[in-house]
């Protein structure tokens, strides 16, 4: 009896024990797992606690930049509203009394007038820089020279003021080389074109003269007669009658 207790004693035990390791298994996993669950817990906590700390602090980031953006748009209106209409009127008037340019369309007009003017008087000062060398070159008594020169002259000058008396000083010229027919043709054209040149009436004398020194007297009266008719004044007519010609 003694022996048979002793024995159930001892097999209670050892399945107590077995119940007890088999309970302590399935114990240690679920505080494991608790323990897992905790730390993923510990975990989302503090990722939820860092996010919120982040979006805080954007937040504060995106009011602090309105409250800067609406002091610096006051700070416009304010510039803008201080500004006296009155003033800006005065400086505006202040700066065309100071200034006063000329608009682009007024200024073109006004520079190719002067480069016109400043052409005119070149090309002027170089045709009366070649009507008298043409000149010089006849007193120099170079007449062919000259003639040349006159020529080139009067093409180059065709409607030159001293158109005139380049065709004057040619037919001088032709008849100083005895060229009696030609400058006929010349002074008659200074006589027919320009008749109301002062060299009109020295170029109507020396037709005459012309046609006299090729001995035809009836055109030299014909032409001496027209002379003191046509320009009875004229200093041709006074040195006609210093050479004993008259009409």
């Amino acid at each position: 009896m003694y022996y048979m207790e002793v024995f159930m004693y001892r097999l209670y035990s050892i399945i107590l024990c077995i119940v007890i390791l088999c309970s302590g298994c399935s114990l240690w996993t679920r505080i494991k797992k608790a323990i897992k669950s905790n730390d993923t817990i510990q975990e989302e906590v503090l990722n939820e606690a860092e996010a919120g700390t982040i979006a805080e602090a954007l937040s504060e980031l995106d009011a602090d930049r309105e409250k800067e953006s609406s002091t610096y748009l006051n700070k416009i209106s304010d510039k803008k509203t201080n500004i006296d209409p009155e003033s800006v009127e005065k400086n505006t008037q202040h700066v065309k009394s100071v200034d006063p340019s000329p608009s682009l369309d007024e200024t073109i007009p006004k520079k190719k007038v002067q480069i016109d003017n400043n052409n005119n008087k070149l090309s002027q000062s170089q045709e009366q820089k070649m009507y008298k060398d043409a000149l010089h070159l006849y007193e120099l008594h170079k007449y062919n020279e000259s003639i040349t020169l006159f020529d080139q002259f009067m093409e180059k000058y065709p409607k030159s003021r001293l158109m005139p008396n380049a065709l004057y000083w040619k037919g001088e010229n032709l008849y100083a080389q005895q060229k009696f027919a030609d400058a006929i043709f010349m002074f008659k054209s200074v006589t027919a074109t320009y008749p109301k040149h002062q060299k009109a009436s020295d170029a109507l004398l020396k037709v005459g003269m012309s046609y006299r020194a090729l001995g035809d007297q009836d055109n030299a009266t014909l032409h001496f007669r027209a002379l003191y008719e046509d320009y009875p004044k004229s200093t041709a007519v006074q040195r006609a009658q210093k050479l004993g010609i008259k009409p």
